[in-house]
């Protein structure tokens, strides 16, 4: 049977018994393992984060709330606008890809035999899209509380598109 540790060394797909392994390949796996676990370590946090940042921005709402008694009291203010729907939307992304991420590093290493790999893999991808939903909820509540600054609208969605590219450019060469 194949496991995972076995990946990196493709003449014990076949012939597990003829090539047994010697300590350097004993002790690179157990390095491995151990950089797995620290990138796991590293991921909850960044993911924990995220999910903390996007929860306080659902409830500070870009623009504030309606507080005088009336019948719109605890309406946002800019309800209308686009920009704040796209901000919700880019924030609930961010929200629900973050706290998956975070579940599968403490409950998929903790509670399951799932080796660190799985775990960091998926976890990292739900990240990503985190992280860029992130970004995006910044762009678009930057467009929410200043609607009228066409200097700032450009330069937003300038430099958004800009890291998003980079981020995806240094994501396919590393």
């Amino acid at each position: 049977m194949l496991n995972w540790r076995q990946l990196y060394l493709p003449h014990l797909w076949i012939f597990p018994r003829l090539f047994p392994r010697r300590n350097e390949q004993k002790a690179s796996v157990l390095d491995s393992e151990q950089t797995y676990k620290q990138n796991c370590r590293t991921l909850l946090m960044v993911a924990a984060l995220i999910t903390t940042v996007t929860f306080v921005a659902a409830f500070i709402m870009p623009g504030g709330y309606n507080n005088n008694p009336s019948p719109g009291q605890g309406v946002a203010f800019l309800r209308s606008s686009r920009h704040l729907k796209w901000f919700i939307i880019s924030n609930t992304i961010a929200r629900f890809n973050s706290i998956p991420a975070s579940s599968i590093i403490l409950w998929g290493t903790a509670f399951d035999n799932t080796p660190y790999v799985h775990c960091y893999v998926t976890a990292a991808a739900l990240t990503y899209i985190a992280l860029q939903s992130t970004a995006t909820s910044f762009m678009t509540g930057l467009g929410v509380v200043l609607p009228k600054q066409t200097y700032v609208h450009t330069m937003t969605y300038e430099v958004g598109i800009v890291c998003h590219v980079i981020t995806c450019l240094l994501k396919v060469l590393v």
